[in-house]
């Protein structure tokens, strides 16, 4: 046990005279001065278990780059679909001010029919409701991606094991 859960455990039995014995009930009838000790002590090992989650994190990062990268990556864009949605759309030529010169070319299609991929796209581009649909989807592919190579590392690992 180290320091911080040694002091938890010192400063977590509290006084008789803070307890009320109901039927059944134990009433806590402490003021804050009296609980000061217990939650310094529970701040403390919050904060070293804290300190050493880092530690683990960073040296797992440090191990495998292209694994966190993706996992990162994909939470970000799973939370933030927007993020990678507007620059990707920008960048195909669907922006806020409508088709650009890039997706120009797409317009050879003829007349855009509603629903059509590139209607959907040019609303999105467009911050219409397409764009619903391009950060649905953005948002479950940042979820696969994260997923998956959160996966790859468990099962190489297990396979590894065997």
């Amino acid at each position: 046990m180290d320091k911080a859960a040694k002091k938890l455990a010192e400063v977590a039995s509290i006084p008789r005279h803070m307890v009320a014995n109901g039927p059944g009930l134990k009433a806590v009838t402490a003021t804050a001065a009296d609980m000061q000790p217990l939650a310094a002590a529970v701040m403390e090992v919050v904060t070293d278990a804290a300190k050493q989650a880092a530690k683990e994190v960073t040296q797992y990062a440090s191990d495998h780059p292209y694994v966190t990268a993706c996992i990162v990556g994909g939470v970000l864009v799973a939370l933030a679909p927007q993020a990678a949605t507007v620059p990707m759309l920008n960048a195909v030529g669907f922006s806020a001010e409508g088709v650009v010169a890039t997706a120009a070319a797409h317009s050879n299609i003829g007349n855009a029919v509603a629903g059509s991929v590139f209607s959907t796209l040019q609303s999105a581009g467009a911050g219409g409701a397409g764009a619903a649909v391009a950060d649905g989807a953005a948002s479950m592919a940042g979820t696969a991606v994260a997923g998956a190579a959160a996966g790859a590392k468990f099962w190489a690992r297990s396979k590894a094991k065997l």
